[in-house]
């Protein structure tokens, strides 16, 4: 479930306070809370997003989303950075990087939120050594959008255009038959046992079944004849899901970056998929763009987890 936390930054999105989002977790808790996902950068992968599964150790950055990072690096004028160690991923560089146009007199610096120290600390504008829920719940108060933070029982529900749902599951989307935006909508079919192609991620082009709606609404995707490329092997059957909040993502023009694509698109052959052999996930291969980039000179980065961390260059980011 959502945390106070989460809930507060979903009002301060609201109330026009936070303009974006880099999320490291893969919960899909900001969108449950209420984050629109059309300003939420899950740059390390989702549980929600088939043609965005989870980056492993070993694993690379989507190309779009990598861009993205690099954008709001450039132009954020106060970076909060809340609950991270910050100890040593791609993804610090953003920090880093507001914490350096402060000295530049740039921008207003970086707002680190911990009960840990970080290497960041002795660079930031402001530190606070606290919990999240209780910062932010004070933060709601100042800034005068108590009342707009939903409460812990809340349930996010999609907020769809006047006319985009058909029937249930079924709904039109202003996109092509390869997923990306235009003028002209096309029916978005979820009903169980359609066929479906992802239009992006490791596993970009592979063809899944629909084969279930939990009670949350998340749709399930079964696929059995992905290829792994680099042995030219077919990999073991996995599932991987759609989160519901990509509805009102898709019937609004909205793809994961802006401008891009939605995660999938129906294809027309239909597969027969026996439910009851669903099976666990199975790791995402990489992407083109390698993780282990660093982010600056200050300070010094060292190597840490998930294949997404910092490596030593001669400083900014390194996007070969």
């Amino acid at each position: 479930m959502p945390t106070k936390g989460h809930r507060v930054l979903a009002a301060m999105s609201k109330a026009g306070y936070l303009k974006h989002w880099i999320q490291q977790n893969h919960d899909s808790l900001p969108q449950k809370a209420g984050y629109p996902q059309h300003m939420l950068n899950e740059i390390h992968g989702s549980l929600h997003d088939p043609a965005n599964p989870i980056v492993p150790y070993e694993g690379c950055l989507r190309d779009d989303l990598y861009a993205w990072m690099q954008e709001w690096a450039r132009k954020n004028d106060l970076c909060l950075a809340l609950g991270t160690s910050l100890s040593g991923f791609n993804v610090d560089g953003v920090a880093e990087a507001a914490a350096q146009r402060f000295k530049a007199n740039r921008s207003q610096g970086l707002v680190i939120v911990n009960l840990q120290q970080t290497q960041y600390d002795d660079i930031c504008s402001l530190r606070i050594f606290a919990k999240i829920d209780d910062v932010m719940e004070l933060l709601a108060k100042e800034l005068g959008i108590a009342e707009r933070v939903s409460s812990m029982e809340a349930r996010y529900e999609p907020d769809l255009p006047e006319g985009a749902k058909v029937e249930d599951d079924v709904f039109m989307v202003p996109f092509d038959m390869d997923g990306n935006p235009c003028e002209e909508k096309m029916v978005w079919d979820l009903r169980k046992g359609n066929r479906v192609k992802l239009t992006g991620g490791p596993y970009e082009g592979d063809e899944g079944t629909i084969i279930k709606k939990n009670h949350n609404g998340d749709i399930m995707i079964k696929f059995v004849d992905s290829i792994n490329p680099t042995f030219n092997a077919k990999r073991r059957p996995f599932d991987l899901w759609l989160g519901k909040w990509w509805l009102e993502q898709a019937t609004k023009g909205l793809g994961i970056v802006p401008g891009g694509k939605i995660p999938f698109v129906n294809v027309k052959t239909p597969e027969k998929v026996d439910a009851s052999s669903a099976s666990a996930p199975a790791g995402p291969l990489p992407s083109k763009r390698p993780a282990s980039t660093p982010a600056g000179p200050l300070p010094p980065p060292r190597g840490k987890g998930k294949g997404k961390g910092q490596g030593p260059s001669s400083g900014g980011y390194n996007q070969s």
